[in-house]
């Protein structure tokens, strides 16, 4: 399964087996998430004394190898990956929010409340990993203002990060930065 569908893909359009995402890994996933679960809920393999229970169980792993492939195992990533252009620009405030979105103002429905973890103000953190692709923006990062006054955006042409021209996130609160990107709109920072 890891030459045949664990298989990752260069910017080239190579395929090689995955680094990351492993058979052992995965089945150990599969099995902890379908015997025990997570607040109440279980992944469903099927059952075999119910009438197309096994192959329920089957395309239900079909398709979440497919949108797992399509989230990350193709990029041979496990993080988001800094792609949101705002002015021909990679903002480093994307860590914050791509496609509109202000992560830290998200929040999980009533059901789900139980895997929300509090937003942490002093909190710093950065990606493992990022794309792939020649002078592609470095791992996101994140964390508090004070140690981010200012982000600037992504230089693909020197493939470094620039934080001469600064950018500001538009609606997320001012106290943390993100490395790329915002809500789409991005304005400069005095």
């Amino acid at each position: 399964m890891n030459s045949q569908v664990l298989r990752s893909q260069t910017p080239q359009g190579q395929l090689y087996p995955s680094y990351r995402y492993q058979l052992p890994d995965f089945l150990k996933s599969v099995t902890y998430i379908s015997e025990t679960g997570v607040g109440g809920r279980k992944f469903y393999i099927g059952e075999p004394r119910v009438p197309e229970g096994v192959r329920y169980g089957i395309v239900n792993a079909i398709l979440f190898l497919a949108q797992a492939y399509k989230e990350a195992i193709q990029y041979d990533a496990c993080d988001e990956n800094n792609w949101e252009l705002v002015n021909d620009r990679f903002p480093i405030s994307n860590s914050c929010g791509q496609l509109g979105m202000s992560y830290q103002d998200m929040h999980c429905k009533a059901d789900e409340a139980f895997m929300e973890c509090p937003v942490d103000r002093q909190m710093e953190q950065v990606a493992l990993t990022s794309a792939l692709w020649f002078q592609a923006p470095a791992p996101l990062k994140c964390g508090p203002k004070s140690t981010y006054p200012t982000t600037g955006f992504w230089d693909y042409d020197a493939g470094r990060e620039d934080n001469g021209d600064a950018y500001e996130m538009v609606g997320a609160e001012s106290t943390l930065r993100g490395v790329v990107g915002g809500e789409g709109v991005s304005s400069k920072h005095e």
